[in-house]
């Protein structure tokens, strides 16, 4: 294989770790920063998470004072404790009301946005009853949906973005920056388009690989970026989620640590969990909140960085949307190794790995010492793997 050649192939499937797309369809670094006063918050369906053209990274890379969410409809149906007071769903039910014919008294400091298709917001709608408290508000666009992949509904409907935006415009006609946020939505659309008219693919359909696959791709990331997380959690009692008690996580590159201990909400088998886990009674009853939790761990990472963890069961525990970019070591080595991978302890001593233990409580020590051991050695394997590809 020529050099010019490699350089193509390299090339092509370089990957934006914000949007998950090559770079030759990425948009991110041309997305527009704006100083929003308004909170946005936004709740997006688990399915429309990876989507390819979805607009919710747009809110999430342009928009200063923007936080999401990924939530299923048939879970956490309590309100979540972060939302504000003043705080109002922009949704159009039957009891919204116009934005633009709000008062100034009236109009919401915060704004609460469903993301997904309609059938899924509407799902969300339905199974979260504490929606239906907050006050509604709506809009009229000032022109039809610029969101050409999807149909919408009707003619009002626009996407998340488009919602946002304009909803800001009214709320905030000062903020500089707004439409430029809907500039990036149309090349991001205009982008798209183009390359699906030339039937433009980085790789060949026959060689395209599992989505769990793709994601370990993620592990090609800069070194600095990677996180691994190992956490303990109360059982799930009825009526109830299973709750985190204790999230620790190692940054290999530098052997950064975080640690924190949460406070549960019930103590349902707490005795017999934290005794299996190591952990003392008394450390987890002085454990803080997850507002805490939520501020310490955005200190510790950015939404540049990416989160492994052994099981999908971990990464389902940190419902904080930072980092974006999550990755299920269990899956990755599965794929990678093609067989089952059994325990962790048990992969480890197949692939000789050694593991200096952690300063940290409990078997946390020791697991998440194991996690970040297997990370590092999957991240190299894969490596030296497509070099040879490549050569």
């Amino acid at each position: 294989m020529s050099t010019d050649r490699s350089k193509s192939t390299v090339t092509a499937r370089q990957m934006c770790h914000s949007c998950h797309k090559p770079a030759k369809a990425c948009v991110c670094a041309s997305v527009a920063r704006v100083d929003n006063r308004t909170g946005i918050y936004v709740l997006q369906h688990p399915r429309e998470r990876h989507h390819a053209v979805g607009t919710e990274r747009l809110a999430r890379l342009g928009l200063r004072h923007a936080r999401i969410e990924v939530r299923g409809p048939r879970e956490h149906r309590e309100r979540p404790a972060y939302l504000p007071d003043d705080i109002a769903l922009l949704y159009p039910g039957g009891n919204a009301r116009e934005l633009a014919g709000l008062t100034a008294a009236e109009r919401p400091a915060n704004l609460l946005v469903l993301d997904g298709t309609w059938t899924h917001t509407r799902t969300m709608y339905r199974d979260w009853n504490w929606l239906h408290s907050l006050p509604h508000v709506k809009l009229t666009p000032p022109r039809p949906s610029q969101y050409r992949i999807r149909a919408e509904p009707r003619a009002e409907c626009v996407s998340t973005i488009e919602a946002i935006v304009y909803a800001l415009q009214i709320l905030e006609p000062d903020t500089r920056g707004l439409e430029k946020l809907l500039e990036s939505f149309s090349r991001m659309i205009d982008t798209q388009v183009d390359l699906s008219k030339k039937n433009w693919n980085p790789r060949p359909k026959h060689r395209m690989a599992s989505a769990s696959r793709r994601r370990g791709g993620l592990l090609h990331c800069v070194p600095a970026h990677l996180i691994v997380g190992y956490a303990e959690f109360l059982p799930r009692a009825p009526g109830h989620s299973a709750q985190l008690v204790y999230w620790t996580a190692v940054r290999p590159s530098t052997g950064a640590l975080f640690e924190f201990v949460l406070r549960p909400s019930s103590d349902a088998h707490a005795s017999v969990r934290l005794a299996e886990a190591g952990l003392a009674m008394k450390l987890v009853e002085a454990g803080r909140t997850r507002e805490e939790f939520e501020a310490a761990w955005r200190q510790f990472c950015t939404d540049q960085d990416v989160v492994a963890a052994w099981n999908q069961s971990t990464l389902t525990l940190l419902t904080y949307p930072l980092p974006a970019h999550r990755v299920e070591l269990k899956r990755v080595y599965c794929n990678f190794r093609r067989v089952k991978a059994g325990h962790l302890d048990e992969v480890v001593a197949r692939e000789g790995l050694s593991f200096p233990p952690m300063p940290l409580q409990g078997r946390a020590a020791a697991r998440l010492s194991q996690a970040a051991c297997v990370a590092e050695h999957l991240r190299q394997q894969s490596l030296v793997r497509d070099l040879k590809r490549l050569g």
